[in-house]
């Protein structure tokens, strides 16, 4: 629980300043054995408050992108959706076969940009 509580920390920091820190607590979470629809919903939860300090924190740099923030938020509700259906579709053994692919492309992405 100490390795959680240390990741969920730099976890928040990080999703604060750049938006990834999916990419450290899932990971994890799914590690110390919980199965991938409870890992999800932790992880989301979990990372409500960093978002939103991180939007407070920067309101001055947010202003003028609401035609982005519409964008990301069709994005955001459209992958959620998607993630929501299969979630109910498949069993937690694809479901984890498909959350860490779509994972390690995620951060392939990351790294090559």
């Amino acid at each position: 629980m100490l390795a959680v509580f240390a990741t969920s920390i730099c976890a928040g920091a990080l999703n604060t300043v750049v938006g990834s820190g999916t990419l450290i607590t899932f990971p994890v979470l799914l590690a110390i054995g919980l199965p991938p629809v409870t890992a999800t919903v932790t992880n989301a939860l979990g990372l409500i408050p960093g978002s939103i300090s991180g939007a407070i924190g920067y309101c001055r740099e947010l202003r003028g992108q609401s035609r982005r923030l519409l964008k990301l938020s069709v994005a955001a509700l459209l992958g959620g959706r998607l993630g929501a259906e299969a979630g109910r579709r498949f069993s937690p053994a694809t479901l984890r076969f498909l959350i860490v692919a779509v994972g390690g492309v995620a951060l392939v992405h990351l790294l090559v940009r």
